[in-house]
């Protein structure tokens, strides 16, 4: 749980080589790259997945499941993962986590059956029996609060989430964003990529348009997708938009952080839009720079043209069409 690029799932398949693998996490690219480390380490077949915690694997599915579990995750989210692990552990099963220091107490007043522990400099290892278990459901342990948003003539009371920004407060990013498509509002089919807590897609689900969600991140989607009830939209689990196969008549995109994600987004929005399609990319000013110079290269314009471009508060929107001609 939580793999990573795979060292420690991938190691248990080295040392173990008939074991039946699962290699899970909430990050499309750290799945991506677990599957090019089995692949270079001749370990196939191994299982990928996208989960949320436990929420989704089969139940009483697993002999062991280790996991290295990151503080950033939060309190509630980690008392949750300790509640539910029993869910897909057969009996006489184990688990084993390792967990910082600073958050040892909170592991072992939410672990019940402790066989072994042991305490190192800096982590804790535990190895633990199956427990009662409790609920385990997608984003219960997740949820932080309300945000209520007036937006497009509209008033949506968004459920926000732990482990994302905006929970309780829009992001600059997100309210320039909501900026640019009041003044150009998208319709047809749309893709949002890394829609946060789901403010943007709340938005345009009430106009004309046909959602897709898109982000590296599963608790984008996930939280996304219920913002958006009654509404539907297709999600699509992967490490960036260059991953798609198919075209839109809008994007609408949030950069991924990495330094080289703005020159991947460059290199391949041209062709994830159809003709006379709409680019709209809200970001810092760094990076929205850093995606118009990937533009142009040379001189030419990779098949878009920049029709609006605001900075506010140190965001950039930016908003371009891909050509007719191209």
């Amino acid at each position: 749980m939580g793999c990573g690029v795979g060292v420690l799932g991938l190691t248990l398949k080295k040392l173990y080589p008939a074991s039946a693998l699962t290699l899970s996490d909430r990050d499309a690219l750290a799945l991506a790259f677990t599957r090019l480390n089995a692949g270079l380490n001749r370990l196939n077949p191994v299982q990928t997945g996208g989960y949320l915690g436990f929420s989704g694997l089969p139940q009483k599915s697993f002999d062991l499941i280790v996991a290295n579990l990151p503080a950033k995750a939060g309190p509630p989210v980690l008392r949750h993962f300790f509640s539910t692990f029993s869910t897909c552990l057969r009996p006489g099963g184990l688990f084993i986590p390792v967990i910082v220091n600073t958050l040892e107490e909170l592991a072992s007043d939410a672990l019940r059956e402790i066989v072994f522990k042991e305490r190192g400099p800096e982590h804790t290892v535990f190895c633990c029996r199956p427990q009662n278990p409790a609920d385990p459901e997608e984003l219960a342990p997740y949820i932080r609060g309300n945000l209520a948003l007036q937006s497009c003539g509209r008033s949506l009371d968004l459920k926000t989430v732990y482990g994302l920004p905006g929970f309780d407060t829009l992001s600059y990013e997100t309210g320039a964003m909501l900026e640019l498509v009041k003044r150009f509002p998208p319709s047809g089919r749309t893709l949002v990529w890394n829609p946060g807590q789901g403010a943007v897609p709340a938005v345009l689900a009430a106009g004309s348009c046909v959602l897709t969600l898109g982000s590296r991140d599963l608790l984008q989607l996930e939280v996304s997708a219920r913002n958006l009830s009654p509404h539907r939209a297709e999600r699509r689990h992967l490490p960036s938009p260059a991953w798609l196969k198919e075209s839109f008549e809008n994007l609408v995109v949030f950069p991924d952080p990495e330094p080289d994600a703005a020159e991947l987004l460059a290199s391949c929005c041209s062709r994830l839009l159809s003709p006379l399609g709409r680019l709209y990319l809200a970001a810092d000013s760094t990076r929205t720079g850093r995606f118009l110079r990937a533009l142009r290269p040379q001189g030419a314009q990779r098949g878009l043209r920049l029709i609006n471009s605001k900075k506010i508060r140190g965001i950039r929107t930016v908003l371009a069409c891909r050509d007719e001609r191209d």
